[in-house]
């Protein structure tokens, strides 16, 4: 579970599925469990042992929202197509894709939940009667 709070860098922390090494890339795909509109952000990993960690800052990285959130980190993996007269390759013998310019691939690899705090202050309250607060947790 990662707990965000708007306007405040937080880093995020996560056991991904694979191995990644520090200085990778990763898509963090966040979708709101109620409206189910998604947002993503890349992020640059830093590695500590089996922990995959990342700073991020709402809402300037990405504007979210408080809530719930379902969070899928996914890899990014880069395919550059071979561009025609840079290789030296054989054409009957090559396996080399021939386009131009990149295709981004974006794989599934670790899934959780976030929660996205956005905090009002007892001052914005019309009345004294009006400070309640309830928690809901989806277990």
């Amino acid at each position: 579970m990662i707990y965000l709070y708007t306007s405040a860098s937080n880093d995020i922390a996560f056991i991904p599925s694979a191995s990644f090494y520090t200085g990778d890339e990763v898509r963090a795909v966040f979708t709101n469990r109620f409206t189910e509109v998604s947002s993503n952000v890349i992020l640059t990993l830093n590695m500590s042992g089996d922990w995959a960690q990342s700073t991020i800052a709402l809402p300037s990285d990405i504007n979210l929202r408080g809530g719930s959130y379902d969070l899928v980190f996914q890899r990014i993996t880069q395919e550059v197509g071979g561009v025609w007269g840079t290789f030296s390759d054989i054409w009957s013998e090559s396996d080399t894709v021939w386009s131009i310019g990149t295709d981004t691939d974006y794989f599934d690899d670790t899934t959780t939940t976030a929660f996205v705090s956005e905090s009002i202050g007892r001052t914005l309250y019309s009345s004294a009667n009006e400070n309640g607060a309830f928690v809901v947790y989806e277990g």
